[in-house]
């Protein structure tokens, strides 16, 4: 029954991990009296839109931008860009666009998104890169089609990417750690029901420590334990990752002195001698061991 009561506790405090969104650090993990992070903030409050967090969309190999078919085939694709849910304005070689049409001409500063064998344009959005918004925008941007070959980069691209990587590796990683795991204590207690139950056993703690991460961090409930920290309602996509390898280590190795008192006090032999005997199916009192 109380082990039924703590397995229901660990798992309640876990609850607030599945609502987990994760982030990379920016400019607001500074101090607010930070001069980079006064500006960040006035970027932030007073424009609308995200100018220093614009996708980048790169075509290395599109051809000469001042070709009319490149230049016509780039205004179109611009212009499909800038329909995309949270797309503010899209800027390339032949102008600026928004909403699907061009608002604005090409000026002499456009030739920065030329060269002479490709072009690149900028995706401006309104939401912050590390939000469900950026991401989703930049997912969108890569699923567009593109008259050329593009590579998609910038803050919320990099999220994506990073959130991707940590997902193909981990079933890995997991089966690695679990693996060794097992073999090891199978190999040192010769049982298959103590290495299992100690990885899940570890595996519920570790449900209780991503649950107050959330919980304290992206919510924001430690704000004024731990030194009022700015709220992003993000979490960093490393933490859980080296939360993980601190806590499962540390509670393994309990795990693993525990065992191993156990296995040193069985193997032991028999004394002779008195000694006090508290066993459940006993009267409690002086005994003189029995040898084996």
């Amino acid at each position: 029954m109380l082990g039924t009561a703590v397995v229901v506790l660990l798992l309640g405090l876990g609850l607030p991990f599945l609502g987990v969104h994760f982030g990379l650090p920016d400019d607001r993990v500074l101090a607010p009296g930070a001069s980079g992070r006064q500006v960040a903030d006035v970027l932030r409050s007073d424009f609308a839109s995200q100018e220093t967090a614009a996708l980048s969309v790169v075509a290395p190999g599109a051809g000469d931008p001042a070709s009319p078919a490149v230049a016509a085939s780039t205004a179109a694709y611009a212009g499909e860009l800038s329909r995309l849910p949270g797309a503010v304005r899209v800027d390339a070689v032949t102008g600026s666009y928004a909403g699907g049409g061009q608002v604005a001409p090409a000026v002499p500063a456009a030739d920065r998104f030329a060269s002479p064998t490709g072009t690149w344009l900028s995706v401006v959005s309104a939401a912050e890169p590390y939000s469900a918004a950026g991401e989703r925008l930049a997912r969108d941007v890569r699923a567009a089609p593109a008259p050329y070959p593009v590579l998609v980069t910038g803050d919320s691209a990099q999220l994506v990417d990073t959130e991707a990587a940590v997902v193909a590796k981990l079933p890995l990683a997991a089966g690695i750690i679990g693996g060794a795991t097992l073999v090891l204590l199978f190999l040192f207690t010769g049982s298959v029901v103590l290495p299992a139950k100690a990885i899940v056993l570890n595996l519920l703690s570790l449900t209780a420590t991503f649950g107050a991460m959330v919980w304290g961090f992206q919510e924001g409930h430690l704000r004024g334990l731990l030194g009022d920290f700015t709220v992003t309602h993000t979490l960093d996509t490393t933490t859980p990752i080296l939360m993980f390898c601190v806590a499962f280590g540390l509670s393994m190795d309990y795990e693993v002195f525990l065992l191993s008192r156990i296995k040193e006090e069985y193997a032991a032999p028999a004394t002779t001698g008195w000694r006090w005997r508290t066993a459940w199916n006993a009267p409690v009192g002086w005994s003189r061991p029995r040898r084996r």
